[in-house]
């Protein structure tokens, strides 16, 4: 994945934080410690994967999505309809992190009509608990300034190309 090309500072330190526990393999939850981020719990939240079928549920989420969403979806569903009408698009994205196994970065305008002029970008990253089979997403979200290309709908998604070294 081309850092540079993810535009919150946060969202890079989040990445590169994940990268160093990636040894060989994906981390773990276990690997993740929040006292060596403490500045970017804010902006984490972590979704928990479950299989048979799959589903995506938010385990945890950061005080700054919560004051920025204006709720906190802590222990909902993609699916469940309150979440709203992004859950198709951020279910099939997650479900491409578990398929793939890869990082995932991506720019959207807020899904909230009242707030049609905010912009963020969001990345999910693979946790496993056996290094391999992806049962965890850690991900970071943060607001980008509006720009021309935001504004004319041009938004940036990207996958991560490497595997753990």
């Amino acid at each position: 994945m081309d850092t540079d090309a993810i535009h919150s500072k946060r969202l890079r330190e989040l990445y590169a934080y994940w990268r160093s526990k990636a040894k060989g393999c994906w981390p773990s939850r276990a690997d993740i410690d929040p006292a060596e981020i403490p500045h970017l719990l804010p902006y984490v939240f972590l979704v928990d994967v479950e299989r048979d079928p799959q589903r995506f549920r938010f385990r945890l989420i950061g005080t700054q999505i919560c004051a920025w969403s204006g709720r906190d979806v802590t222990g909902m569903y993609v699916d469940d309809p309150a979440y709203g009408p992004r859950g198709p698009e951020v279910i099939r994205q997650y479900a491409e992190v578990i398929a793939r196994g890869l990082p995932f970065y991506i720019e959207r305008p807020a899904s909230r009509p009242e707030r049609d002029y905010a912009y963020y970008d969001r990345i999910a990253l693979p946790l496993a608990q056996d290094g391999r089979t992806v049962d965890m997403l850690l991900c970071a979200a943060d607001m980008l300034p509006p720009s021309p290309d935001l504004r004319a709908g041009r938004y940036r998604e990207m996958w991560d190309d490497k595997l753990p070294e």
